[in-house]
């Protein structure tokens, strides 16, 4: 699986090399970030990855330096598995394919080389054949003299964090939804309605390309309440998902 996504990630880091687009369009647009510094805005799923991974090298690190292995290895399989693969990608899949957002393609690249660090010196082969393919001509020369990552300013963001796992909340709400109208999970939804707390009512706007790729809706409306016959599911914080209309295949 880690191959698998450091494969699929490759194809987008053509932004941070100077590379030409494979579609022969430049790359260097005024706004993209570079690979040092960082793009000039993140989505709340970006955000919310980046906030994830600053708690997993904080803790992987502490278990290391207690010599506690497997409990480390435990965390970054956890995140890999459950942030990155499960629940990230299929956030910015979307923005990466149709949109060749420079975000996303920058979050995924830092996720990715912390991932393998931190991976390392459990799984020392293909992390070292993943960074010599993606990472090395930036970095030092072997993944095994790279500096074992260290928190960068702005990660942590406990905001974003409790954001994130309300995106995360929205989409198992809309994938039972699917399931128990045995509707595909890439089906198209038309539009997506969120009501309920007050506090609640900025997320439309805030996450909403992440929204719109995790839940394959075409729109995504705040509402004061839900009409009749919409309503899907609601969560336990007071927050109801509803849906106006299905996309006719």
């Amino acid at each position: 699986k880690l191959w698998n996504v450091a494969r699929f990630a490759q194809r987008f880091f053509f932004f941070f090399e100077g590379l030409a687009d494979p579609s022969g369009s430049p790359t260097r647009r005024v706004g993209q970030p570079d690979r040092l510094g960082g793009p000039d805005r993140l989505t709340l799923g970006d955000r919310w990855l980046l906030a994830r991974l600053a708690r997993l090298i904080e803790r992987t690190t502490a278990l290391m330096e207690a010599y506690d292995y497997a409990a480390a290895k435990s965390e970054i399989e956890l995140f890999f598995w459950h942030d990155l693969a499960d629940n990230y990608l299929e956030m910015a899949k979307q923005r990466l394919y149709e949109q060749a957002d420079a975000a996303a393609a920058w979050t995924l690249q830092m996720a990715l080389l912390t991932i393998i660090k931190l991976f390392a010196p459990f799984l020392p082969f293909i992390t070292e054949q993943i960074y010599q393919g993606l990472f090395a001509k930036s970095e030092n020369d072997s993944i095994h003299l790279a500096q074992w990552p260290v928190l960068a300013p702005g990660w942590l963001d406990e905001a974003a964090e409790r954001q994130g796992e309300l995106l995360l909340a929205i989409a198992a709400a809309v994938r039972r939804y699917k399931s128990e109208q045995s509707l595909a999970l890439g089906s198209e939804l038309g539009t997506l309605l969120l009501s309920g707390p007050a506090e609640f009512a900025s997320l439309p706007e805030d996450g909403a390309a992440d929204l719109l790729s995790i839940t394959r809706a075409q729109t995504i409306v705040w509402t004061e309440s839900l009409p009749a016959g919409s309503p899907m599911a609601t969560l336990d914080n007071g927050l109801q998902i509803g849906l106006a209309a299905l996309v006719e295949s």
